[in-house]
Formats: structure tokens, C-alpha cells, sequence
């Protein structure tokens, strides 16, 4: 009967650890700090989305002939988000939570995705993840993580460098028509 030795953790194996515990510590942080915030800080921006995507879910459309929208047409953004959740919950600060949450998981899978396709290893991959979702500055953290306004824009941005590395390093049709669709996307934001 031969007996199987058990392997001890080495330092390079807890060294090669750290990263990742740090990016699950960012995240539990993170989304303390959302729980928090979306139930206590609202600005006139965060309610006029929160108001439109309330309208666009109880009219089942993600466009309004009834809002008058303020600068731009907002198509492809956070109130969609809001939308689907309000077709979940009734609670206001549900909605906001599980959309920012939501949102901030998008945002680091397009984050990874573009870091993936410039080949950096995911050491580096899960400390950069932990750093963007911990708000940097009060405006990182009020405007991006927690009101949610622009952070559909920079998931599409990593979504759209993560493409376009992917076809630099090899040509394929796939590639052209994935990036196709999300520059096209990219104009509706």
C-alpha cells in the first residue's frame, strides 16, 4: 500500500494567493460600501434615472415618448439595468443595490476580458479588479460604483480593447462581427 505524502502550502503558493484574497476582501468591502450607500445617498442625477427606469418598467420599453430627457438620449445605460430590477423588487434601494452590484460585476468581467486578451496573468488581473472597485475618490465612488452614471461606458470601453487585441492577434470573422456589434452599442450609450 503506498502512501500519498500531503503537500504543504509553499510561500510562492500563498505569495501567488495574496492577490486574490485581496480581490475577494475589495469585493465584500465593495458591496458593504454599495448596501450603504444606496440606501442613504441620492443626488437629483441618481433619482432622475431611478424615475426614468421606473417609468421605462412599468411601460415595458427601454424608451420613453413621455421623458424629456436632459442632454442625451440614453439608450444602451444604467436604466436598463434599473428597469429589469424594478421588474424584480418593488423597494427602491433593492433596485439600486442589485443594479450597482450588477453593474460593477460587468465591469470587472470587461475589465478582465480586456487583461485576458493582452495576455497579463490574473495576479495582476485580481489587483486591478480590487482597485476598481473601491472607490478611489468621492466622485470614483458616488458617480461610477454607486450611482452607476458612466460605468456602462467603461464596461463597453474594456469590452471593445479587449476585442480589438484579440483581433490584432489573430484575424477571424467572429471577432469583426463581436466587435461590430458592440462599437454599434457603443453608439447607442
Amino acid at each position: 500500500m503506498q502512501k500519498t505524502a500531503k503537500r504543504s502550502l509553499s510561500f510562492s503558493d500563498i505569495r501567488r494567493l495574496i492577490p486574490f484574497l485581496i480581490f475577494i476582501v475589495a469585493v465584500i468591502v465593495s458591496i458593504i460600501t454599495t448596501w450603504h450607500v444606496t440606501g442613504h445617498i441620492l443626488d437629483s442625477d441618481a433619482s432622475s434615472e431611478m424615475v426614468l427606469a421606473h417609468q421605462l418598467s412599468k411601460s415595458h420599453s427601454i424608451l420613453s415618448r413621455d421623458w424629456l430627457y436632459s442632454t442625451e438620449l440614453r439608450v444602451l445605460n444604467s436604466q436598463l439595468f434599473f428597469s429589469f430590477f424594478f421588474h424584480c423588487f418593488e423597494n427602491w434601494h433593492l433596485v439600486r443595490f442589485f443594479s450597482a452590484v450588477t453593474l460593477q460585476a460587468l465591469m470587472i468581467l470587461g475589465y478582465s476580458y480586456m487583461l485576458k486578451k493582452t495576455d497579463f496573468q490574473w495576479q495582476n488581473i485580481w489587483i486591478g479588479s480590487a482597485m476598481l472597485l473601491l472607490p478611489a475618490s468621492v466622485t470614483y465612488g458616488r458617480v461610477i460604483l454607486y450611482h452607476s452614471h458612466y460605468i456602462v461606458h467603461l464596461c463597453l470601453a474594456f469590452f471593445i480593447i479587449g476585442t480589438i487585441a484579440e483581433t490584432a492577434k489573430e484575424f477571424s470573422f467572429k471577432s469583426t462581427i463581436i466587435l461590430t456589434i458592440v462599437n454599434w452599442n457603443v453608439t447607442l450609450a
